[in-house]
């Protein structure tokens, strides 16, 4: 088992099912929590739920801003980055010197949070909004500044651990839930 780091500085060990002796084998690797991604309910096992992996689609995004939106600079991707996720399930350590991906395009504003998006997949990672200011309108704003890059037609949202009130702002701008994955963590 793999021992990694999440963006709160917690060691863990992540899977896709569970099985017996899971727990054991992850402590051993030196882990202080699990984290399962099944829809098999791991409450009896002593899990509690923790967020979520949710894929969404829309058949056309929506675009509702005239302006150009606005891009990240890459000198605050990484600060942005890994502040944008603190606090929520399923996202790991971001190395002071992260880079934004390859063929990603990165809206966003330092003060407010991020929004990765691949124009060429037409895919957008879950926006990312910084801690103080959390809020639906922030999540949703970021997503449509992300629609805007990616202009008329069909398009994936990927989103891990938000809450139902995020993903219900996604629904209300026209993506629907195709896949969700329980996330399920235990302290070891």
């Amino acid at each position: 088992m793999r021992v990694e780091i999440s963006v709160d500085g917690r060691r863990i060990v992540e899977t896709e099912s569970f099985a017996e002796g899971d727990e054991r084998a992850a402590r051993d690797a030196g882990g202080e929590l699990l984290w399962v991604h099944t829809n098999e309910d791991l409450g009896a096992h002593g899990f509690r739920r923790a967020g979520a992996y949710v894929r969404m689609r829309a058949s056309d995004v929506p675009i509702r801003t005239s302006t150009v939106p606005p891009l990240l600079e890459e000198r605050d991707y990484a600060e942005v980055l890994a502040r944008a996720y603190a606090g929520l399930w399923g996202h790991k350590h971001v190395s002071p010197l992260a880079e934004p991906p390859e063929g990603a395009v990165v809206v966003g504003v330092p003060v407010v949070g991020l929004c990765r998006v691949w124009p060429a997949q037409r895919l957008v990672d879950g926006p990312g909004v910084l801690p103080e200011g959390r809020s639906v309108d922030a999540y949703a704003s970021l997503l449509l500044a992300a629609c805007k890059v990616l202009g008329e037609g069909p398009a994936d949202l990927d989103s891990w651990g938000d809450s139902d009130e995020v993903i219900e702002a996604y629904e209300d701008l026209g993506f629907d839930v195709v896949e969700r994955v329980q996330g399920w963590e235990l302290e070891l």
